[in-house]
């Protein structure tokens, strides 16, 4: 039988600290290429669901 798959994601050390300072302010970290890039991104999944 196979095994299930176990959901989640821990993140420790430096990596906690990055995400937990990210959380707090995200905009922040914003950039206008990971918003063009985020915005493509949308459209090319709304063009595969409308097929």
């Amino acid at each position: 039988m196979a095994k299930p798959i176990e959901l989640g994601l821990e993140l420790k050390g430096q990596d906690a600290k990055n995400f937990s300072r990210y959380m707090r302010n995200p905009s922040k970290y914003d950039t206008p290429d990971g918003r063009r890039i985020l915005r493509e991104a949308v459209a090319l999944d709304i063009s595969i669901i409308r097929r």
